[in-house]
């Protein structure tokens, strides 16, 4: 039997009743002989049924189905063993007439440790006492099972109405339902599935790649684990033959440690190099790929430098620097690469098991597929998921026009092809109804039935009744063992190196070496549980890959933890020894102290072992957060602070850890889990930690509304940043400080507190940094009426550095700054096109959100031309986009729909809309609340109410004279002209009109000016 295993086993607990009436009447050695007699025809009955005898107590008898060999149906087993064990106990009632035995019989199914101690069974786990507990509650002759095992058994059982017991010793009543007798007659007994009765999902799918490939789309091909989803698309890819160039991206169940796994298989695919190169090899070919696909050559080696750093690869440092790429401009790179390949051939790119996606690849994919099906060239995608992944959400799909198709299991007649196919016999129908019953068609559980049956002999023209197992655990455990003697520990330690393995991982962690290793995992391919990956993958290790990921669950599932945590640690340190990544190790070191913790109270060497996982965790999440992987990187704080409590971490490191972690929470939008961490981290003994915490603390307040309280912090945040001495930090405090004038409308000292941030961060070396500092202060130029010719050459120069650094979305933020301008110049059609170029460029990167600027801008050139309904959509489109679940939206949004409404003469759709958007507005902010006022008075005018509309928009005026927020004051002031004419103000409309002229020319905003009527006084 080996060593110990955690097994999912059914116990059964048998007990004499009345054995001390016995024990009083005979003599001791009578008593042993009547017990013996009668234990030794109970033990045959339970080895006839192969199971396996843990202990007699006393007068009871202890058995366990399920180990040291599974058989899949384990329940159905003990069932019967109870009922025979009854039967020997009513039998020997007629020859021992003056103590007539009856039992109390218990089962229960569940998880235990089982292993040979001292060359005896033994087996511990809650099953075991919760059997014992249930056969104290049977009446005499009477048979109790638990639900889960009377559910394990299925129709092998009858069995009566379920009720609760309350079991000594247990927190919770037990459910269990009396066995009545078999529901029918019951006897028990590397390949790959052929696929069957996929006769019309085959050519379905095929023609759906075709049209994908060709037209430009996403398939999500979805079905349940096990129903031959990736059996289907290999099968409908080979149809294209050498006609179509195919990319497959896995996604790994382990996310938050590689979450751009399914891109790097992608790129490196594409660039012709096996994945399981090295890192220099695949950053090296990688990088070749992207500067070639790159518009730009100037800046085409720090994107793909910024590529290779996004996706854990270390660049090549023959192109210098990497840029400051994110996981949007990722996306969009990625999709220029696969663009640029399907110029010359037609490509599919496949991305497998996109259940496992975490939300930060699921966004970057649809990025990647939404930008890449508008490109115009023969690009396809295959998603391969199950109906539960977030993946399938509408919006997620919606932009691409994704086509679904639905894998469904197989009907009963398929279930006897693959059958028959598998076991290469015919089946006996009565065996094909019981395993479509068992199976639900599923055509892994059907696979596994038939292997099972067939491993051990049974006759497939017997009528067999086959339960459903307690789990496909069972199913699979039972496979396992029938495996050679060392080939079980072989597949359960390649299960903690992963789904995929190399030779090497897994030499560090078998006893084998050499050719037995090599050999056992041959046995373990033929036996069709593991698959050597070919050359083209493997590159120039050996690398292996489960059959299933179900197979490798199992696998892992019969190590016991503290076995688990020694194998994860030993992995861990062999990965730190090869320079593999920290997101690499660190899983391995948490999975190491977590097990070690359920089964013991830590010790010495688990607190060091928590100590090394918390600084690898850190690491890892700094990492991460480079890739812009936040929520990965927000993962792994989690798993460092959890490390660094067991490991005794001082206090003032963890702080450092939760500042890290509410930074992170904070750009997400988590706003509750950030202010406490923050909060937590102001009581640092480090200066740039306090000031980190103030800093980010201070932002937070601001997005809450709370600018008093921002300030207040923003203040806090620069007396500590100047405390720490960190250039960085202070640019940081200076940014956040910004906001409170920039609200109060004092923009003046908004754009000095800006430049100076804008300075620190050149000296201090932060270019992208000085980026977002440069993109913040261009609204705040043209807001102060700086000469449009000066904005325009200033946003010119942050689009170059933009470039330059890969930082699209401060690219986009220029042209949507030149497209203002040109508007104020009137010139619509240059205005047009920035802003397009804005919006495309800020869909590339799915930051949806900040669309609604181009939008807008678009939306006015639509009423400056006369498209009121062109207007409208774009408005509608803006408020969508911003809009909350209370209903709430950007409140420019709703003004823009007004202006439009009113365009088209719909005046109460656009009162509608002007009260939608002064709901929206917040406390303070005197520009949205002037802009409100502005179009409130455009539709008192077109109401014929010109004294309201000169009253609104004089109210507007007074409120921006006393801010900084002049182009502001001139918009407001060129719509007051008409309207005080329209009122009668004839001479005070002239004024305006004149004050208007001589500014507007100033800065070159002609078309302020041409609107203006010419009345004399």
């Amino acid at each position: 039997m080996g060593r110990a295993e955690r097994r999912v086993v059914t116990v059964l607990f048998a007990d004499l009743v009345d054995s001390t009436r016995l024990v009083e009447s005979l003599d001791p050695e009578a008593t042993r002989a009547r017990l013996d007699a009668m234990f030794r025809r109970m033990a045959a009955e339970v080895r006839r049924l192969d199971g396996s005898v843990e202990k007699y107590l006393g007068d009871a008898i202890l058995a366990v189905f399920g180990y040291p060999t599974a058989h899949g149906d384990d329940a159905a087993r003990a069932v019967q063993a109870a009922l025979a064990l009854r039967d020997v106990a009513r039998s020997l009632s007629a020859e021992l007439t003056d103590f007539p035995p009856r039992l109390r019989i218990g089962l229960d199914t569940g998880e235990v440790v089982a292993g040979a101690f001292a060359g005896d069974l033994r087996v511990s786990g809650e099953a075991v006492h919760t059997a014992a507990r249930i056969q104290q509650a049977a009446a005499p002759d009477q048979i109790l099972a638990s639900v889960r095992t009377v559910r394990a058994a299925r129709d092998s059982v009858e069995s009566g109405p379920t009720r609760r017991i309350v079991a000594r010793g247990k927190q919770r009543p037990v459910e269990v339902a009396e066995v009545l007798g078999l529901a029918m007659p019951l006897s028990f007994g590397g390949e790959r599935t052929v696929m069957v009765d996929r006769e019309r999902d085959l050519p379905q799918l095929a023609e759906a790649l075709d049209r994908a490939v060709h037209d430009r789309g996403l398939v999500l091909l979805v079905g349940e684990a096990g129903v031959g989803k990736t059996t289907l698309a290999r099968a409908a890819i080979e149809r294209f033959g050498r006609a179509v160039r195919v990319l497959w991206g896995r996604c790994l169940p382990e996310w938050h440690s590689q979450p751009w796994w399914p891109l790097r298989e992608v790129l490196a695919a594409a660039a012709g190099v096996p994945v399981t190169e090295p890192a220099s090899v695949l950053a090296s070919a990688i990088g070749r790929l992207v500067e070639a696909a790159w518009p730009e050559p100037e800046t085409a080696g720090t994107a793909a430098a910024g590529v290779c750093r996004l996706i854990g690869l270390e660049p090549d440092e023959r192109v210098g620097p990497p840029s400051q790429l994110g996981a949007r401009e990722l996306a969009a790179t990625v999709a220029g690469v696969l663009a640029r390949l399907a110029e010359a051939d037609p490509t599919l790119v496949v991305l497998e098991d996109i259940h496992w996606a975490s939300r930060d690849l699921l966004e970057v994919a649809a990025i990647l597929v939404t930008t890449s099906t508008r490109s115009g060239h023969r690009l396809g995608f295959l998603g391969i998921a199950r109906p539960e992944a977030p993946a399938l959400a509408s919006e997620w799909t919606a932009g691409a026009g994704a086509e679904r198709i639905d894998l469904a299991s197989l009907p009963s007649g398929a279930t006897s092809r693959l059958l028959a196919a598998t076991v290469g016999e015919q089946v006996n129908p009565d065996m094909v109804k019981r395993v479509f019953e068992a199976s639900r068609g599923n055509p892994l559980f059907v696979k596994e039935l038939a292997l099972a049956i067939r491993d051990t002999g049974a006759g497939l023209q017997r009528s067999l009744a086959l339960p459903l197992p307690d789990s496909l655990r069972g199913l699979i455990g039972a496979r396992l063992d029938r495996l050679p003697t060392s080939g079980k520990p072989l597949l359960c330690r390649a299960a903690v190196v992963g789904r995929w393995f190399s030779l090497a991982a897994l030499a560090t962690l078998a006893p084998e070496e050499g050719a037995s290793l090599e050999r056992g995992l041959q046995e373990l391919a033929t036996a069709g549980l593991i698959e050597r990956l070919p050359g083209h993958l493997a590159g120039d290790q050996e690398r292996y890959a489960f059959q299933h990921a179900l197979f490798r669950e199992v696998a892992y599932s019969l190590l016991p933890k503290a076995d688990r945590s020694e194998l994860h640690e030993r992995l861990a340190s062999w990965l730190g020894g090869v320079r593999e990544p920290p997101e690499a190790v660190a899983p391995h070191l948490v999975e190491a102290v977590r097990l070690a913790a359920e089964v013991r109270r830590p010790t010495g060497a688990d607190r060091r072992v928590a100590g090394r996982a918390a600084v690898v965790c850190r690491q890892a999440a700094q990492r991460l957060r480079d890739q812009e992987a936040l929520l990965a990187a927000i993962s792994m704080l989690d798993d460092a602070l959890a490390m660094a409590e067991i490991a005794g971490t001082p206090a003032e490191d963890r702080r450092e850890l939760r500042a890290m972690r509410g930074s992170f929470l904070g750009a997400i939008g988590d706003s509750e889990r950030a202010l406490a961490d923050l909060e937590a981290a102001t009581g640092s003994e480090r200066a740039a930690i306090r000031a980190q915490a103030f800093i980010e603390l201070s932002n937070l307040h601001g997005v809450l509304s709370d600018y008093e309280g921002a300030a207040t912090l923003a203040e806090r945040g620069l007396r500590e940043a100047r405390s720490a001495r960190s250039g960085e930090l202070l640019a940081r405090a200076l940014r956040a400080k910004a906001l409170g004038p920039f609200i109060s409308g004092d923009l003046v000292e908004t754009a000095r507190l800006l430049e100076e941030a804008l300075e620190l961060s050149i000296r201090d070396n932060r270019p992208g940094l000085a980026i977002d500092l440069r993109l913040t202060l261009l609204p705040v130029r043209l807001h102060l009426a700086m000469p449009l010719g000066e904005v325009a050459a200033q946003a010119h120069e942050l689009a170059a550095a933009a470039r330059a650094h890969g930082r699209r979305n401060a690219e986009a933020g220029a042209n949507w700054a030149l497209g203002e301008v040109h508007a104020l110049q009137g010139d619509l059609d240059s205005a047009e096109r920035r802003f397009v170029t804005a919006g495309r460029q800020l869909r590339d990167i799915g930051l949806s959100f900040q669309l609604v600027w181009p939008l807008l801008g678009l939306a006015r050139v639509a009423i400056a031309r006369g498209a009121p309904e062109r207007a409208r959509r774009l408005a509608e489109e803006a408020i969508e986009i911003t809009s909350r679940p209370d209903g709430v939206a950007e409140p420019d949004a709703f003004v823009h729909l007004a202006e439009a409404h009113l365009a088209e003469g719909d005046l109460e759709a656009a009162a509608a809309a002007t009260r939608q958007a002064r709901a929206s507005l917040q406390p303070g902010d005197v520009v949205l609340h002037a802009e409100v006022e502005r179009v409130e008075a455009h539709l008192a005018g077109a109401r014929g109410d010109h004294q309201a509309a000169a009253s609104l928009l004089r109210h507007a005026l007074a409120a921006l004279t006393i801010t900084d927020y002049r182009l502001d004051w001139l918009r407001t002031a060129a719509q007051l002209v008409p309207a005080l004419v329209d009122a009668g103000f004839r001479d005070e409309a002239a004024e305006v009109a004149e004050e208007v002229r001589r500014h507007a020319e100033a800065i070159g905003a002609h078309a302020l000016a041409q609107g203006l009527p010419e009345a004399a006084p």
